[in-house]
């Protein structure tokens, strides 16, 4: 939040300054659409704080670092990923996540960027996942065949619960902590 007024008074205050030092008319008109667009994008990404609830839990509508639901954001270590949530949000926990595996899901296709992954749930009441693949250290892999999110659940010392996601499925595994996988936080 403090990141965002920031930016905006950023913005404003370049605005005031191209404005004091020009007359030109079209530089200021093309000043006031830039600020106007980052007004509008930014208000369009705040979704996100708002997250969707699918059997009674609130997700974000996209993955952390992500700026839209179908972009594959970052990868993280189990480590990295506790603490990747913004303020108001966490890792989901393994009910969450199973949770969300027995809800209706179907593999599709996102035509704005063309991201395969899974829609969840039902109509205005659905979230995408993005098959982002994984990252285990030495490359991305998988990326577009599978979705792999942690949970907040460890297995034991080595390995952590994980949501994994195909074409064809959906399940919950676990695997080594090391391996970087997406996050999708939710509402706490």
């Amino acid at each position: 939040m403090i990141t965002t007024i920031y930016f905006f008074l950023l913005i404003l205050y370049s605005l005031i300054k191209i404005v004091v030092q020009t007359k030109n008319k079209n530089i200021m008109k093309k000043s006031l659409f830039i600020f106007l667009l980052a007004i509008i994008t930014t208000a369009s990404h705040s979704q996100t704080d708002k997250g969707i609830i699918i059997n009674g839990v609130t997700w974000a509508t996209a993955n952390v670092g992500a700026d839209s639901p179908e972009a594959h954001g970052n990868y993280f270590t189990f480590q990295e990923a506790k603490s990747a949530c913004p303020k108001g949000w966490k890792l989901p926990s393994r009910d969450d996540i199973k949770s969300l595996k027995d809800t209706k899901s179907e593999w599709t296709t996102r035509t704005q960027m063309q991201t395969n992954g899974r829609r969840f749930g039902k109509n205005k009441n659905s979230i995408f996942l993005p098959a982002a693949g994984y990252d285990n250290n030495h490359g991305a892999f998988s990326i577009g065949k599978f979705g792999y999110y942690w949970c907040i659940t460890e297995r034991n010392k080595s390995n952590a619960h994980h949501l994994y996601f195909g074409i064809g499925k959906v399940n919950l595994g676990s695997n080594d902590k090391k391996n970087r996988y997406s996050v999708r936080c939710v509402k706490e």
